[in-house]
């Protein structure tokens, strides 16, 4: 969830950025979707089209398609995925279906200059995107 400035938050201000994002669990969609501005919000997963397990965790932010890695996530003294307390404790697990980004050319006006994913992916991934996945003109 919204937590401090976007990054991408001076081009906003400016005029020169158009926010698109996606969020699947209704709750934080809400929130997001009463945003001012030119924020837009998608209720899917994006990822390769097809069914997909969703790891929600203790604290929402660290939900994702992919599995905590919990022996790297550990070696944060902060974070941690210990059951009950690290903010990457899986608590439940719900199959998903998705959407790849190049399905999805009728939520987007223009451009999309990039797209970024959960913090905690591997590059393999990645690797097994279609790139247009990954960049759009």
């Amino acid at each position: 969830m919204i937590e401090g400035e976007d990054r991408y938050e001076s081009l906003v201000r400016q005029g020169l950025g158009q926010v698109t994002g996606f969020e699947p669990n209704s709750k934080n969609l809400e929130i997001l979707n009463a945003r001012q501005g030119p924020y837009r919000y998608i209720p899917h997963f994006l990822d390769d089209g097809e069914m997909a397990t969703f790891h929600l965790t203790r604290y929402p932010g660290c939900a994702s398609l992919l599995q905590p890695n919990e022996e790297i996530i550990n070696l944060f003294s902060s974070i941690g995925a210990e059951p009950g307390s690290g903010n990457f404790a899986v608590t439940k697990t719900v199959e998903a279906e998705t959407v790849r980004l190049d399905d999805t050319s009728d939520f987007f006006p223009s451009t999309v200059l990039c797209y970024t994913n959960s913090s905690m992916s591997p590059e393999d991934h990645y690797a097994r995107l279609p790139s247009t996945t990954l960049f759009r003109q």
